[in-house]
Parts: C-alpha cells; sequence; structure tokens
C-alpha cells in the first residue's frame, strides 16, 4: 500500500492510499510543528524527497488506472456478449410462443 500527503490547505492534509483494490482520499486537521528554520541544502534534500515520492506516487496510480481501465474493457466486452446472447433468446422465446399459440388447422 502507498500512501502519500496530495494536498495541504488551511491545515487540512488531504492524503491518498493506494491498493490493489483502489484509491481512497481522506483529509484531516494537521498539527503544526515548530522546526527549526533549514538552511538551503537541508530544503533541497526535503524537496527531492518529495519529488520521489510523488513519482512514486504518480507510477502507482498510473499502474492502478491500467488496470482498472483493462478491468471496464473486459467488462464492457462481457456485457455487448451477454446483451446480445440476451437479444437471441428473446427472439427464440418470441418465436416459441407464436407457435404455441396459434390454432391447429383442424379447427
Amino acid at each position: 500500500m502507498v500512501s502519500d500527503i496530495i494536498s495541504i490547505t488551511q491545515g487540512c492534509a488531504y492524503i491518498l492510499w493506494v491498493s490493489g483494490y483502489g484509491i481512497l482520499c481522506t483529509h484531516f486537521a494537521l498539527v503544526q510543528r515548530k522546526y527549526p528554520p533549514m538552511n538551503t541544502e537541508e530544503r533541497l534534500v526535503d524537496l527531492e524527497i518529495r519529488l520521489s515520492r510523488q513519482d512514486d506516487l504518480v507510477d502507482t496510480l498510473n499502474t492502478q488506472v491500467y488496470r482498472q481501465q483493462k478491468k471496464i474493457d473486459e467488462l464492457e466486452a462481457l456485457l455487448t456478449a451477454m446483451a446480445g446472447r440476451m437479444r437471441e433468446l428473446a427472439v427464440t422465446a418470441s418465436q416459441r410462443t407464436a407457435v404455441v399459440d396459434e390454432r391447429p388447422p383442424h379447427y
């Protein structure tokens, strides 16, 4: 499972969890921490770490979207096949009913 902070607005963080079963996005209030001021090198390292995590998250999301689209395509094909089969059964059923409801020629 992958999780990452995707947005911070007005003291709230939006966290995105990605697992094999789907994506969950939630938010919660952040606790403000007092960090000592970072120097340029520390800020650069922090930004590189964040960028690396975001790259991993984007790759994970791309994989998840690909799998979901593949599953959607499979389900659409199955639905099309089932609709065709239902039409065939409806035609067959209507032909049987017409024959059963006809009067025999000797009446």
